[in-house]
């Protein structure tokens, strides 16, 4: 029987200090949470120990998790960094969250969708609620960019700290860095949400 380890490491970046909870084997790791945007390491150690207190850290200079945290604060600092090749661990989403959770990673950077327009993708139009419910649940901000998934009417909610705040902040952040003002410019998005859609 394969034993999977578990560990979190945290980190600073431009978008507050974010910490991963990581599970590994002999040949592998996965991130299985993300969390960012805190103001002082103490809070994110107490979001990722919530479910564990005796998690232990590590100093993320390991062969997985010294290039996940230099992918991530890249991120964080604005450059075009497409965090896909950053493993998730898939264990415990039924089909259809999988498949929401993938449909979202497809979304280019620099845009936006719709919480309907992801349920159609995954091949279940009229399913936006339920898609809005993985996006709320969604374990790994960022690395699943449910920030560019939006309401109907506006923006919708964010899990992350500062809420709104951030992901439009995010969605700036993109914008900026693909050089593109269009779908996804968060200065922009309600407007644009309320003329296309």
């Amino acid at each position: 029987m394969m034993k999977f380890e578990r560990s979190f490491c945290i980190l600073p970046s431009e978008l507050g200090w974010m910490g991963m909870v990581i599970v590994s084997d002999d040949s592998a790791a996965w991130v299985e949470r993300l969390a960012f945007g805190y103001a002082k390491p103490s809070e994110v150690t107490a979001v990722l120990r919530a479910a564990d207190d005796s998690l232990p850290i590590t100093d993320h200079k390991d062969r997985w998790t010294a290039s996940w945290v230099r992918a991530l604060q890249a991120y964080s600092a604005g450059k075009k960094e497409d965090l896909r090749a950053i493993p998730l661990r898939t264990a415990g989403f039924t089909s259809f969250e999988l498949a929401v959770r993938r449909a979202c990673q497809t979304i280019p950077r620099g845009e936006i969708r719709t919480y309907g327009e992801l349920a159609h993708a995954v091949g279940h139009p009229g399913a936006a609620r339920a898609v809005g419910n993985v996006m709320r649940k969604n374990p790994t901000p960022l690395l699943v960019p449910c920030h560019r998934v939006v309401g109907r009417q506006g923006l919708g909610n964010f899990s992350a700290p500062q809420g709104v705040v951030m992901k439009r902040r995010l969605l700036e952040m993109e914008a900026a860095a693909s050089g593109d003002s269009g779908r996804a410019a968060a200065t922009s998005s309600d407007a644009w949400l309320a003329a296309n859609v």
